[in-house]
């Protein structure tokens, strides 16, 4: 799967028109045509998530904050 895919299926279940004006939802930094090959869940990006990815090797992260 594309990382425009996952977007694709993450708007259907929680839509980017709902968002306040102030939230900073969507994709933040991406190549779009990217595979996705490894995904880390998180409630912010912090160092330590930023270091988890980098030693496994994750491709995409996918934030609450």
């Amino acid at each position: 799967m594309k990382v425009k895919n996952l977007l694709n299926n993450l708007d259907k279940i929680a839509p980017f028109f709902l968002q306040e004006s102030f939230d900073n939802s969507g994709i933040q930094f991406a190549n779009l045509d990217a595979p996705v090959t490894k995904i880390l869940l998180s409630l912010d990006v912090t160092q330590g998530v930023l270091d988890e990815a980098l030693e496994n090797k994750v491709n995409l992260i996918i934030a609450h904050h």
